[in-house]
């Protein structure tokens, strides 16, 4: 397993080719599952620099994110945990403490686009049902932005 600083374009290449790469972010493992092609590009290498920006800043804002993640699900999180009678209560740092990144893909475009970068997050014990948090990463005007969904 590699760290983001050693993750290489061969790893990256290695996943568009779908074999599979494992990093550590967040001190824990994460499998760089797939990487989709959008546009007549299908070359990921021009993307490496970009992609390791993301996912470095995505490392480093571990606690900023967890905090926006509680901040837009924990309701839904206490509503889905008392309908489903999985426990009394679930306070928020149990849901913070729940969760832990699946799995990472890439969503690639023209040479002059940014890269996406599609982090999926589920929680232990499962109380979103199956169904993960995918963190939208992507720069826009210089600025890095993540925007949070429930899917699955």
């Amino acid at each position: 397993m590699k760290t983001i600083e050693q993750l290489t374009i061969t790893d990256l290449n290695n996943v568009t080719e779908d074999k599979t790469v494992s990093i550590i972010v967040w001190e824990e493992e994460c499998i760089l599952s797939s990487a989709y092609f959008y546009k007549e590009n299908k070359q990921i290498a021009p993307f490496f620099d970009k992609i390791k920006e993301l996912l470095s800043w995505f490392d480093k804002s571990k606690a900023e994110i967890v905090q926006s993640i509680n901040d837009k699900f924990i309701g839904t999180v206490q509503e889905w945990v008392a309908e489903n009678n999985l426990q009394d209560t679930i306070s928020e740092d149990d849901f913070c403490n729940s969760l832990s990144l699946s799995e990472i893909d890439f969503c690639i475009g023209d040479i002059d686009d940014e890269p996406l970068i599609n982090i999926y997050l589920v929680c232990t014990p499962d109380y979103f049902l199956g169904h993960a948090i995918c963190c939208y990463l992507k720069k826009e005007n210089d600025e890095i932005k993540c925007n949070f969904v429930l899917e699955g």
